[in-house]
């Protein structure tokens, strides 16, 4: 497999949201002035993996240069106007979350994984945790009433205190790690639902650039998996692959939608063609109760499975319309 076929395959986005961190009359370089932070988990994740942050409602400028401002490690890397990406070079790593306006940003978080260092069968798990600075309400109180200026002293030093960071919120990313074969089904059932929830998107909506990108990146990886992503039709359920499998007898599955209706001279119903992502499939048979069907699943678009015996004969034996 080529190395762009083998990223689009190694591609693996998963959205996420969370608010922007919340300004303060400190400086951000200060504890109580602090951005909020992403950090992130590789765990067994190879050295080398590359990792996009996809914000459309932040500036990609802003995070490198708080970033810069905050760590003395190499800042992310501005790829476009709202995206950053980093690379996996230790076991974690931090990003900051910028200050914002907007009440929340959705975000799209895409991970590369390196060819040739991983194998079927393997599992990574990436940990992503929210840190944010806790500040205290009030100053903590002093017992026994000290005097004035011991008492100015303890309260200086639980002013400077009354931050602290920790962990409000987590999320997990779980990488298995397939054959091409197992993962074409799946990648094609989230195609076409995530199309349809593109479709029902309205373009001002803040998730619809995050979408699109994620629809984008899975036409690819269908592609390269060997389907025709045009052929795959947008479905809140997930449109099933076409398939030619063996039903466990003596029948062979073709799944797929039926295109034409076909009728002889006299207007007598004489079979139909059933289109998958490959191929045209035609079938004869001149049943009513099987003209009727097809007929209705033509019309609606509905996804029908053909059992047919093996040989040549090709005898329809069982249909099905999946839902």
């Amino acid at each position: 497999m080529p190395p762009a076929s083998q990223a689009a395959v190694l591609r693996v986005p998963q959205t996420f949201d969370l608010r922007p961190s919340a300004r303060s009359a400190e400086s951000a370089t200060t504890l109580l002035g602090y951005p909020d932070e992403l950090m992130i988990d590789w765990g067994a994740i190879p050295q080398g993996s590359k990792v996009q942050i996809y914000w459309p409602q932040a500036s990609s400028a802003d995070v490198v240069r708080l970033a810069m401002a905050l760590y003395a490690t190499e800042p992310p890397r501005a790829v476009d106007l709202n995206t950053v990406e980093c690379t996996v070079t230790s076991r974690v790593t931090f990003v900051p979350i910028p200050f914002g306006t907007v009440p929340k940003f959705a975000g799209l978080f895409t991970v590369d994984l390196p060819p040739g260092d991983i194998a079927a069968g393997q599992q990574f798990d990436i940990i992503v945790r929210r840190v944010a600075t806790r500040r205290a309400s009030q100053t903590a109180p002093v017992a026994n009433q000290p005097a004035p200026r011991v008492q100015a002293l303890v309260t200086a030093r639980a002013s400077a205190s009354r931050g602290w960071r920790y962990i409000v919120g987590t999320f997990q990313i779980t990488i298995p790690v397939q054959s091409s074969d197992q993962l074409l089904l799946p990648a094609a059932r989230t195609l076409s639902i995530m199309k349809w929830r593109l479709q029902q998107t309205p373009v001002a909506n803040r998730w619809y650039p995050v979408l699109k990108r994620y629809v984008s990146y899975l036409i690819e990886r269908v592609r390269i998996l060997g389907l025709d992503p045009g052929k795959i039709d947008p479905s809140p359920i997930g449109f099933p692959l076409p398939v030619t499998l063996s039903s466990g007898d003596d029948t062979v599955e073709h799944t797929g939608k039926v295109c034409e209706v076909l009728f002889d001279c006299f207007g007598d119903f004489e079979g139909f063609v059933l289109e998958t992502c490959s191929e045209s499939r035609r079938f004869k048979t001149r049943e009513s109760g099987i003209a009727n069907l097809v007929l209705r699943a033509c019309r609606d678009r509905l996804l029908l499975s053909i059992f047919v015996e093996r040989g040549p004969a090709q005898k329809i034996c069982k249909l099905a319309v999946r839902c």
